[in-house]
């Protein structure tokens, strides 16, 4: 059986100048570039995408820098990642089943060290309708980060959403 992997830990990929986008499909968990070995670097946009919406993954930003954007459709957990400038925009998860429709968006101590912290996360009509006899929607979607202090929620078309913000909560909320 043919592997599927095609990004791996050792790739060095470097954008270059100008504005570059990176694709690509997830079917496991990626943890990252090896530290000294593998990178990606100098590429503005990160499209990461989860076709199968039974099933969660995960992407390591370890070995990533210079991230404007990711793009993030269907469930993929994002960790490690190096700094807070990115937005992550949050887009296809109105059919995921139950236990994928929890996000998380972690960062590497360094990058959420400080007092002020600004991190922004987009969603795109994500989570559904119908509400339950007290209200709460089916389907909404978790979303987690932890250590920044300043969050700004970027909300297009209906989306369905609760945000847990773990150690280092949330001191001022812009949606």
């Amino acid at each position: 059986m043919a592997s599927l992997d095609t990004l791996q830990a050792t790739d060095q990929i470097d954008g270059g100048a100008g504005a570059d986008t990176f694709n690509m499909s997830v079917s496991k968990d990626f943890s990252g570039f090896t530290v000294g070995t593998g990178f990606l670097k100098n590429v503005e946009t990160v499209n990461v995408t989860n076709g199968a919406l039974s099933t969660a993954y995960s992407f390591s930003g370890r070995g990533v820098t210079g991230v404007e954007t990711y793009n993030v459709s269907g469930p993929v957990n994002l960790s490690g990642l190096s700094s807070t400038t990115p937005v992550v925009n949050f887009s296809n998860l109105a059919g995921t089943a139950a236990a994928n429709r929890n996000m998380s968006v972690g960062f590497d101590q360094e990058a959420v060290a400080g007092t002020a912290d600004k991190f922004t996360i987009g969603l795109n009509a994500v989570g559904t309708a119908p509400l339950t006899s007290t209200g709460q929607p089916q389907g909404w979607v978790a979303l987690t980060t932890t250590g920044v202090e300043n969050l700004t929620l970027a909300v297009t078309g209906t989306s369905y959403a609760s945000l847990a913000t773990g150690t280092g909560a949330v001191k001022n909320l812009t949606v």
